[in-house]
């Protein structure tokens, strides 16, 4: 399976590379290094995954943003 293997985020990164971006949030180093990238709390991650039925980040982003949880300074320039 595809994962991030945490690629860097302090570039430029475009939607259209997030959706070939798929998270593995059973990796505690993965779901703290997402959380902490994203601002959210490690359990708010993962009920986005399940609210969006998608480990894929692009749809993690759009529930997160949905929510009103993830602020504008983290997300990746669109």
């Amino acid at each position: 399976m595809l994962t991030s293997k945490f690629p860097d985020m302090s570039n430029s990164v475009t939607m259209n590379h997030l959706n070939s971006i798929l998270l593995d949030l059973s990796e505690v180093k993965e779901l703290n290094f997402w959380a902490e990238k994203l601002g959210v709390r490690p359990e708010s991650l993962k009920t986005a995954v399940r609210a969006s039925r998608s480990n894929a980040l692009d749809q993690i982003i759009i529930y997160l943003k949905s929510c009103n949880q993830i602020h504008q300074e983290y997300l990746p320039t669109v």
